[in-house]
């Protein structure tokens, strides 16, 4: 019993080691986990190209591991890397910046500087024309020209009535037109609160969710994808709104995680069909 004991605490260590070594082979993505050896710690400080102030919540991304973080509010970053990694470096309104090592690599220490310079965007002629005065609106609705409901087209041969003119009390009094003029300026009122309440909406989505700003995010070149992967992420309206600008940028980065491992999934299938 002494002698199995016994065994069974000798071979304990190499069953520990040998499980360790095995778990280090993949990381969570698939991918083949580098030991601490073959990594290198970046620090840095990412600052603005235009006046060479800190800049913070910088996205910085490990290309390779699809891991990252934000720089902090002094617009400093550590990262580790391997020394064939990359690094990119995102911001809204910034262009991204992709950073790699010096080769050959012969410190396992790395101290960075990144400068990010500002996206300079040619937006389209805008035509603003202005609103009709409350006044205007008034007398169009005024002498806008009411069809009478009561009138009939008179067919020929046929006796109408006495041929005497109604009063004008006979289709309503003055105060039920005035009524009726008022209770449309009111409606007019809603439709125009309506369209600038939904032009605001319009303006404040397009600051935070539009073309350039995700081709900018993704890194993105090819605009039928950047589409595709706007449509992928499937914000309602009513979220743009209320959802401040960091948050979506993290969740596209997310997304966009989900949306290539998907991308991988179906070229892997469609090769394994084409094979068959």
């Amino acid at each position: 019993m002494k002698k199995i004991l016994f065994s069974v605490l000798a071979m304990l260590p190499v069953l520990l080691l040998s499980s360790r070594g095995m778990a280090q082979e993949q990381d969570f993505f698939g991918e083949p986990e580098q030991s601490d050896s073959t990594r290198v710690i970046v620090t840095g400080l990412v600052i603005n190209g235009l006046n060479n102030a800190p800049m913070p919540y910088v996205h910085v991304i490990n290309e390779h591991l699809k891991q990252g973080s934000t720089t902090a509010d002094d617009g400093l970053f550590m990262m580790r890397m391997a020394p064939t990694d990359t690094l990119v470096f995102s911001f809204v309104g910034y262009k991204p910046l992709r950073f790699t090592l010096p080769q050959p690599v012969e410190r396992d220490r790395y101290v960075a500087k990144i400068v990010m310079e500002e996206t300079s965007y040619e937006l389209q002629t805008l035509i603003i024309r202005p609103f009709i005065p409350i006044e205007d609106l008034k007398q169009q609705i005024i002498n806008e020209k009411v069809e009478d409901p009561d009138k009939k087209e008179k067919v020929a041969g046929v006796k109408y009535g006495s041929g005497k003119k109604k009063s004008a009390m006979a289709y309503g009094s003055p105060i039920s037109a005035i009524a009726y003029l008022f209770s449309k300026e009111r409606k007019m009122k809603k439709k125009l609160a309506k369209a600038e309440e939904e032009y605001e909406n319009f303006k404040i989505i397009d600051a935070k969710f539009n073309e350039k700003i995700v081709a900018e995010l993704t890194g993105y070149t090819d605009n039928d994808r950047v589409l595709e992967f706007m449509r992928f992420c499937n914000y309602s309206n009513d979220y743009l709104v209320k959802t401040v600008a960091y948050d979506i940028i993290v969740d596209l980065q997310y997304k966009k995680e989900v949306f290539e491992a998907m991308e991988k999934t179906e070229k892997v299938t469609t090769g394994q069909e084409d094979g068959q």
